[in-house]
């Protein structure tokens, strides 16, 4: 029998967000769906399988997902991790397609600019015990890269592109330079990402970071 009903998690330890979330029965896996009102897509899918391993199938922040408006998308995450634990979840996957739209026709994957400007995948920053289980994922070896080019050779790299900040007190030929450069371009909000991620990630010499699977346990 599958059992439909709303019920109501409190954030708690879950830096204070609230969410609402309804968990449906269908044979021995347990989804739930999490966030914003009935009849609407939900902002995010937990399935929890009979072996109790669960998986974060998909992600998505909404200004109505969470009953206190000041919730992130990092809040989401949390309260998912803190209801598969909560359910005898021993371990859960999930697939990193976070994206950012600038607008209708510009776009970037957070994965890639967060691994560009800090070394981490925007999962990695809010699950840090996050382990990467594709076979040919060399992560690491991708993180080193990123914090030790230099802006120099990344620019050269990149040809003609106009910075949106002033990098006059960064020493470009320094290792890690291109992180900061990089970093201080994330915070003006601009379609910088959008515009050259792709030329970004050539340049660095490093691959997409989108669609990589991850796991932590539990």
């Amino acid at each position: 029998m599958t059992h439909h009903f709303w019920n109501q998690q409190r954030g708690g330890d879950i830096i204070n967000a609230q969410y609402d979330y309804r968990p449906n029965y269908n044979g021995n896996v347990v989804v739930f769906r999490d966030g914003r009102s009935k009849g609407k897509h939900e902002c995010f899918l937990l399935l929890i399988d009979p072996d109790k391993t669960a998986v974060l199938q998909s992600l998505k922040q909404a200004a109505d997902c969470a009953l206190n408006p000041g919730a992130s998308g990092k809040d989401m995450v949390l309260a998912a991790v803190k209801l598969a634990k909560e359910n005898g979840a021993i371990n859960l996957s999930l697939t990193d397609n976070s994206t950012k739209h600038i607008s209708d026709s510009k776009s970037f994957r957070l994965a890639n600019m967060y691994f560009l400007t800090t070394g981490q995948t925007w999962y990695e920053s809010i699950l840090p015990d996050l382990y990467p289980t594709d076979i040919n994922t060399d992560i690491e070896s991708w993180r080193h890269i990123v914090k030790t080019n230099t802006w120099s050779t990344l620019s050269r790299r990149l040809g003609n592109v106009s910075l949106p900040v002033d990098i006059s007190d960064i020493d470009i030929g320094q290792a890690g330079s291109a992180m900061l450069v990089l970093a201080r371009i994330k915070h003006t909000g601009t379609a910088f990402f959008a515009d050259y991620e792709n030329k970004l990630l050539v340049a660095s010499k490093i691959s997409s970071l989108y669609g990589i699977n991850w796991r932590i346990d539990l």
